[in-house]
């Protein structure tokens, strides 16, 4: 008697075939979609555009300005990465007179100081701008507490 080792062409074809029905679906799903990767790279993305206006500001030595029609633009590029909409807002308490929405950069390095808050569905996260050193900080992702 001879032993058989290996597979039969029917075997094989029904591995194939299987394995071609499962990648068949997973494709059909699309990618996956998630807010706190989405909230994460929009942060990302906008304090790196805020460290590079306050840079420039320090740079050719004149005050930079930012308002939040601009920080919008930056984020649509992220358009086609995002599961949902991401509404921006701006607080800037050290102009709370002007209410204007508008950060500065100054050329000693400061700004006016403000805190923006992205969020998409239950999820928010901030990013903190210091008024004195400029410096820009990112939060960490938070959820609603009523959020279910």
């Amino acid at each position: 008697m001879r032993s058989s080792r290996g597979f039969t062409l029917i075997e094989t074809l029904v591995v194939v075939t299987i394995l071609a029905i499962v990648v068949g679906v997973l494709i059909s799903r699309g990618p996956t979609k998630s807010a706190t990767i989405d909230l994460t790279a929009a942060s990302r993305t906008l304090a790196d555009d805020l460290r590079h206006a306050r840079a420039q500001a320090i740079d050719t030595d004149r005050p930079v300005r930012l308002d939040a029609a601009q920080m919008r633009v930056a984020l649509a590029r992220l358009v086609d990465r995002r599961a949902g909409p991401i509404s921006l807002s701006v607080h800037s308490p050290a102009d709370a007179a002007r209410r204007d929405g508008v950060l500065r950069f100054n050329p000693d390095g400061s700004a006016n100081g403000a805190r923006i808050v992205l969020v998409e569905g239950h999820e928010h996260i901030d990013i903190a701008i210091d008024w004195l050193t400029g410096r820009i900080d990112r939060g960490t992702i938070a959820r609603d507490p009523d959020a279910s």
